[in-house]
């Protein structure tokens, strides 16, 4: 005897399946900018510490990313605190930037450190870079471009160097100071 005549049976589903499919179409329908951060805990140690909480970004790839990215701006702006001619603000910026992306512990951490959270606050709240640090990019800048004479670099690698540390001077000299 062969299979019953009869309609197709309909794929069942449990209330979970069902349950997940909306609340996946319910959270994308929602901008990102309006989505309550995510909550994995590290919100909960910002709040702690005083720090901003973060809206990490879901995928485990692109936090992984954004995690290593903020490793390698910390470690350059560590390096550059003992090197003067490696600028540290610039790289603890796109740290803060990167850890706000990946890790609410790191921000958080980052933000209320004694000696560079001033620096992201300055930056964060008023666009501004203190006069100290102005003095040592400048100084800095003017180094790198002394150094690249000194050991006889060819003409045009000189010219895109000066064309891009101009640029990076009178950006930094354009900025506020900050408040007193």
């Amino acid at each position: 005897m062969g299979p019953k005549a009869g309609p197709p049976q309909a794929r069942r589903r449990g209330p979970t399946a069902k349950a997940s499919k909306a609340k996946r179409c319910k959270r994308d329908a929602v901008p990102r900018s309006d989505r309550p951060p995510v909550d994995n805990g590290y919100n909960a140690v910002a709040a702690h510490l005083d720090a901003p909480a973060v809206d990490l970004v879901r995928s485990a790839m692109t936090r992984f990313f954004w995690f290593c990215i903020g490793l390698i701006a910390l470690a350059l702006a560590f390096v550059g605190v003992a090197l003067p001619l490696l600028p540290t603000t610039p790289f603890l910026l796109v740290a803060a930037f990167a850890f706000a992306r990946s890790s609410s512990r790191m921000h958080a951490w980052l933000i209320n450190h004694k000696a560079f959270g001033p620096l992201i606050e300055n930056w964060r709240q008023h666009g501004a870079i203190s006069n100290r640090a102005k003095t040592m990019a400048v100084v800095s800048l003017v180094a790198v471009f002394m150094l690249s004479l000194w050991l006889k670099a060819p003409g045009s690698v000189l010219a895109i160097q000066a064309v891009f540390l101009l640029g990076s001077g009178v950006f930094i000299l354009s900025r506020p100071s900050g408040p007193r």
